[in-house]
């Protein structure tokens, strides 16, 4: 049932389902939830920005990741994580 909501859709069905937090890979969703965020300032989204790996590698560095600064997601804002590092 969840995959078959579009973006606005899904903010709006996990925060009447009780959910706060929604975590993504998805970027293109950034745009619909900063909309729906004004909609619902209790929830909050954490983009996940560590690139697509084999299942193992991802799960390595996810870790490596966690153990250096652990998701904090913030009330009515989208979080990249981990933060995006500067080139």
């Amino acid at each position: 049932v969840w995959a078959a909501l579009k973006n606005g859709d899904l903010i709006d069905a996990s925060f009447k389902a009780g959910f706060r937090c929604i975590i993504t890979r998805d970027t293109n969703f950034v745009e619909s939830a900063k909309k729906s965020l004004k909609k619902y300032p209790d929830m909050s989204v954490v983009v996940l920005t560590i690139p697509q790996r084999k299942s193992a590698l991802y799960l390595k560095e996810f870790s490596s990741e966690w153990k250096n600064s652990p998701i904090q997601p913030l009330v009515g804002k989208v979080v990249r994580w981990p933060a995006q590092k500067l080139k």
